[in-house]
């Protein structure tokens, strides 16, 4: 069937990028949050579970359970394609057991966390049941869930502005759906207190490139799948330091990074708009493709890096925090 696909133009306008330096912002350390599609809802998870005493919810689109992949990639394919096979207490009891060792942050963190859940039911790349297998795995720790399954989205971010049909797989992997993922995810992590905003906003912050070579100490990121710059969104509220602001991580899935879709996901996702008028401040990572171990780009949710892709002293997961540390801390 010949599908007709319509492209909303949306013109953005933000100045031309350099390379700055991350630096320390006026954030409250108890308004950090993490979402991603895909590969990067998987991190998003990884990331929220390892360090949930420091970041207060998560959100997945097209997402993965923690600790689904059990460190193989034929394991990671079965969690995409069959995750009626998933067993999630067998993940339940490898987090606390992580917990109990010190690799991970102590489970209890979990209890009230806000979670947001987005899996549609006509996603055939990572099919649906993995959502309830992630709405499961953080019911049994009481994180305050909110869930969406109504959507006939393909494997994709969902948006109400830009990208194909909602039902269109493949492009850029971002959908005109009718539906403003970002601040739908955003507003409940953020105890629905955000404004919504209305598509004509100024985006008057900064969105510049940073270097990500700064949180790698003694390596090239690229030994790590991850890029020299990645990008970041300063709102024009949070420049000068004075208003307190919060942090959100924002993850790429595969195929969605610089390194082939140069700021696609970061500018075209929704999330500069809600930032903007709500005082986000917006880290969007980037992760580079491996010829042989990481050939689509994706983020380390089934560990091509190493065993301890799962814990605090993973690479990726390392960086990461160390990026959250220099907006919260300076260090």
């Amino acid at each position: 069937m010949l599908k007709v696909i319509l492209f909303t133009l949306v013109t953005i306008a933000v100045p031309a990028l350099c390379l700055l330096h991350l630096e320390q912002y006026n954030v409250d350390p108890n308004e950090v949050t993490v979402s991603g599609i895909s590969a990067g809802g998987a991190m998003a998870t990884q990331f929220h579970v390892i360090h949930s005493s420091e970041v207060k919810g998560a959100a997945m689109f097209a997402g993965i359970v923690y600790h689904c992949a059990n460190g193989l990639l034929a394991t990671a394919l079965t969690c995409m394609s069959a995750p009626g096979l998933t067993n999630v207490d067998s993940m339940i009891s490898k987090t606390e057991n992580q917990a109990s060792s010190g690799t991970i942050d102590a489970t209890a963190n979990l209890l009230g966390s806000p979670v947001y859940v987005f899996h549609s039911p006509i996603d055939s790349v990572v099919l649906p049941g993995s959502g309830t297998n992630i709405e499961e795995y953080y019911q049994h720790f009481g994180a305050n869930i909110l869930s969406e399954h109504s959507v006939n989205a393909a494997h994709s971010q969902p948006t109400d502005f830009y990208g194909p049909a909602c039902d269109y797989l493949g492009g850029e992997y971002i959908n005109n759906c009718n539906y403003h993922g970002a601040y739908m995810a955003l507003n409940h992590l953020y105890d629905n207190t955000l404004i919504r905003p209305n598509g004509s906003e100024a985006l008057n912050g900064i969105f510049d490139l940073f270097d990500q070579t700064d949180y790698f100490y003694i390596s090239d990121p690229a030994l790590s799948s991850m890029d020299d710059m990645g990008y970041v969104y300063i709102p024009s509220g949070c420049v000068d330091k004075t208003n307190v602001c919060k942090l959100h991580i924002a993850l790429h899935g595969c195929l969605m990074g610089r390194y082939l879709l140069d700021d696609v996901f970061a500018r075209n996702t929704g999330y500069l708009q809600v930032a903007e008028v709500n005082n986000i401040i917006v880290l969007f990572p980037q992760a580079i493709k491996l010829l042989l171990t990481n050939p689509n780009g994706c983020f380390d949710w089934w560990g091509y890096t190493n065993y301890l892709y799962i814990t605090k002293s993973g690479n990726q997961i390392l960086a990461l925090h160390r990026m959250m540390e220099r907006i919260l801390y300076g260090i």
